[in-house]
């Protein structure tokens, strides 16, 4: 397994990526595809360092021949909409192609100081564990997001999800900061 600082220099041939595991009743892989390439520009050659490294490039990694299919229909639908080439490599993904990443690039929103005890909280007792935690996905996302809204979407992923005590009484003092602040 390469290490961060291995894959940053570019020299293992390895790419930052998230892994999503997602419900195909609730969610289509065309819509995830849609979602990935509204979320980032695939057009950006100089901050991808397209052609120069690995690390960092826009990529799809599928697992299956009908996901690379809808992955490679919504590249075209991308590269017509924005009259642009778009630079995103489609690629089969085996299942040892990932790896995690060290504990500190995890959920980068959840160890900021002020979110530790949030963090805590959720009484994960390793990296794995932290890694792997849906309720520290969503979390981070909730972080991550515009401040504006994270109070409101932090209300309802705390009326809808089950918390362990500490980490919502953390969680009940970070939306009462949330809403002060605005």
């Amino acid at each position: 397994m390469p290490s961060s600082p291995e894959v940053l220099e570019g020299k293992t041939g390895h790419t930052e990526a998230v892994k999503v595991t997602y419900d195909n009743r609730r969610i289509t892989y065309k819509s995830l595809c849609k979602l990935f390439f509204e979320s980032h520009d695939p057009t950006n050659k100089e901050y991808l360092g397209f052609g120069l490294n690995t690390h960092r490039r826009s990529a799809i990694f599928y697992a299956t021949e009908e996901e690379g299919k809808r992955a490679r229909e919504s590249k075209v639908e991308k590269q017509m909409k924005v009259n642009r080439r778009v630079v995103t490599v489609i690629l089969k993904a085996s299942t040892q192609s990932f790896y995690l990443a060290e504990c500190h690039y995890q959920k980068h929103y959840l160890q900021l100081p002020h979110l530790l005890r949030v963090s805590e909280g959720l009484a994960l007792r390793c990296s794995l564990q932290f890694a792997g935690s849906h309720l520290a996905c969503k979390l981070n996302g909730i972080f991550g997001g515009e401040k504006r809204k994270a109070a409101e979407k932090l209300v309802s992923f705390m009326n809808i999800n089950q918390i362990p005590e500490q980490a919502k009484k953390a969680l009940q003092e970070v939306l009462l900061d949330l809403q002060l602040s605005s």
